[in-house]
């Protein structure tokens, strides 16, 4: 999808119908999560990429991985080109929520509606770092 392509709607009508049907043990997490990463900057949207709830912001830049076993897990990336490697962390988290894998892309795990309550404001904190770093990629692009 590219920007010129976005609509709107912070929520594109195929995500919804998407998990309208979606059968998974972590439903309810998954909902709460997506709410919380729509709500971290106006400037978010969602779509289905990579056969997932992914979301978008000048590029693609989170993708749940509805395939993690005991959890849900959402990664974080710069999209699906690859980008120059960076020597620092992409953005800071000070409450140790993400597991890097590499300085630009890593993962967050939730177990449990608990878990996503207690982490939300971090999550909410990295989304809106990821965004604005896309942000000012874009503007210097």
């Amino acid at each position: 999808m590219k920007a010129a392509k976005v609509k709107a709607d912070p929520v594109e009508p195929s995500a919804d119908l998407y998990l309208k049907s979606l059968v998974h043990p972590f439903k309810a997490e998954i909902d709460a999560l997506r709410q919380v990463i729509l709500g971290a900057d106006s400037r978010v949207r969602e779509g289905i990429k990579w056969n997932a709830p992914s979301f978008f912001c000048h590029e693609w830049f989170a993708t749940f991985n509805l395939r993690a076993r005991g959890c849900v897990q959402l990664i974080f990336h710069r999209g699906a080109k690859v980008k120059a490697k960076i020597n620092e962390r992409y953005v800071s988290d000070p409450t140790g929520l993400l597991d890097w894998i590499t300085n630009d892309r890593c993962s967050a795990k939730f177990t449990n509606m608990q878990d996503v309550k207690a982490r939300s404001p971090a999550l909410k904190e990295i989304v809106a770092q990821w965004v604005r770093h896309l942000s000012d990629e874009s503007k210097s692009a």
